[in-house]
């Protein structure tokens, strides 16, 4: 779950879309000891830019996964 400023806004209808991507990387020294797996090893990497009404980003965010467990589900409506 994002921040609660995210959700509060969801509910108000102040945020007009966002944009998810869904990469395959090679991880890097940080994230290797972050994820405790060995560097250059392949993780998921999710990026999403979320944008008010007026077409500001109001969130920005970027994580990375290991591809030892991972769940990708989506819902489009």
């Amino acid at each position: 779950m994002g921040p609660l400023f995210h959700v509060d806004d969801c509910m108000s209808g102040i945020l007009a879309h966002d944009i998810q991507t869904l990469e395959i990387v090679t991880a890097s020294p940080p994230q290797s000891t972050l994820l405790n797996i060995p560097e250059n090893e392949a993780v998921f990497m999710t990026t999403e830019t979320i944008f008010d009404t007026k077409g500001r980003v109001v969130e920005y965010t970027k994580s990375y996964s290991s591809g030892k467990k991972f769940i990708f589900s989506t819902v489009m409506e």
